[in-house]
C-alpha cells in the first residue's frame, strides 16, 4: 500500500479514536483503517479545533466526507446538503 494511504489512515484512526458516541463505523472497516495506518506516524489531534483547522491531509478530509454520507448522515435530507457542500467544493 502506498505511504500516502497509510498516512491517511493514520490520521483517520486518530481522529476516529477521540469522537464518541454517534460517530460509529463497521467494526471491519475500523479494523482495516487501524492494521493499514503507517505505525510510525502518531498525527496529534487538538480536540478543541474543527477538523478543517486541524492540518490534515486532503485525502483525510474526504474519507470524513465519505463516512458521514455513508454512516453518520440522520437522513436523507442530511445527504443532499453534504452532496451539495461536496458538489461546490470540488467545481
Amino acid at each position: 500500500m502506498e505511504q500516502k494511504y497509510k498516512a491517511m489512515y493514520s490520521e483517520v484512526y486518530a481522529v476516529l479514536t477521540k469522537l464518541g458516541p454517534g460517530f460509529e463505523i463497521p467494526p471491519r472497516l475500523f479494523e482495516f483503517i487501524r492494521d493499514n495506518r503507517d505505525m510510525d506516524y502518531a498525527p496529534e489531534i487538538n480536540n478543541e479545533l474543527a477538523l478543517d483547522k486541524q492540518n490534515l491531509m486532503s485525502d483525510t478530509i474526504a474519507m470524513f466526507a465519505l463516512l458521514k454520507a455513508l454512516y453518520w448522515c440522520k437522513d436523507e435530507n442530511e445527504k443532499r446538503r453534504l452532496k451539495m457542500v461536496l458538489d461546490g467544493w470540488i467545481d
